[in-house]
């Protein structure tokens, strides 16, 4: 049998009246607004991107290059895929300063210098694979188009690894776009040269060569001969590329 339930008292609209009373704070407090504030949306936020497109050795060559403000992100592809991303970047114990006394091109890496593989290709040849007038062009294998990376450089591969008989090479990419977008510079403090100490992260996407050695020994053979104008062409447009930050 159903328990009876109390009597409520009724207001004056007709509606149920709390029969707890209210008390004096209670009534004393104000209503309180609750607003929502918008947040920003990760499409308004507009990462700085600069590319350029343009065949090299009769393959359609891409370069991508991202402004982030704690690293730079490269994108070089011919396949429109990635097939390898390694992240270049100096020891972050390491001073940013580079003394005078000792030029960036003294470093005996060799995966750092690119004109110890690639004295055997073509100096004069331009981002489009057309011959040029080396005096008047800046694709030629010179020290100063080809910029050496410092010997302190880490290259930590995140994805992907180097297809057998061109990991000299993918490391010789790395390094030198590297150095392309991080130069040393005087400070003015008469302190030495400074980098930009921000990473940046390189994904290589080439195609392979039917020339690709099979092997570390073959692939020095081969870079001479056959990577070098690839090379310094797609540097050319690494450089037009980055330019855009400066027009």
């Amino acid at each position: 049998m159903l328990a009876s339930l109390p009597p409520q008292r009724v207001g004056n609209g007709g509606s149920l009246a709390s029969s707890a009373p209210q008390s004096a704070a209670e009534a004393a407090q104000p209503a309180v607004r609750v607003q929502a504030i918008p947040s920003t949306s990760a499409s308004q936020v507009v990462t700085p991107t600069f590319q350029v497109a343009r065949s090299v050795e009769g393959h359609d060559t891409n370069v991508v290059i991202q402004q982030y403000l704690d690293r730079t992100f490269v994108l070089v592809t011919q396949t429109g895929k990635i097939a390898s991303i390694t992240q270049a970047s100096l020891p972050v114990t390491s001073s940013p300063y580079v003394s005078l006394a000792s030029p960036l091109g003294s470093a005996t890496d060799t995966s750092s210098q690119p004109d110890a593989f690639l004295d055997g290709g073509d100096d004069n040849v331009d981002a489009r694979g057309k011959k040029c007038d080396p005096s008047s062009s800046p694709a030629s294998g010179s020290a100063a188009s080809t910029p050496l990376a410092p010997p302190n450089l880490t290259q930590s591969p995140l994805l992907g690894t180097p297809t057998p008989g061109f990991a000299t090479m993918q490391s010789l990419y790395v390094s030198t776009i590297y150095s392309l977008l991080r130069p040393a510079q005087d400070d003015g403090t008469g302190q030495g040269q400074q980098r930009d100490p921000r990473p940046v992260i390189v994904a290589l996407g080439l195609r392979l060569l039917a020339t690709t050695g099979k092997d570390e020994s073959d692939e020095v053979e081969q870079m001479a001969t056959h990577e070098g104008p690839r090379f310094r062409a797609i540097m050319e447009l690494v450089k037009e590329c980055q330019a855009q930050k400066h027009p």
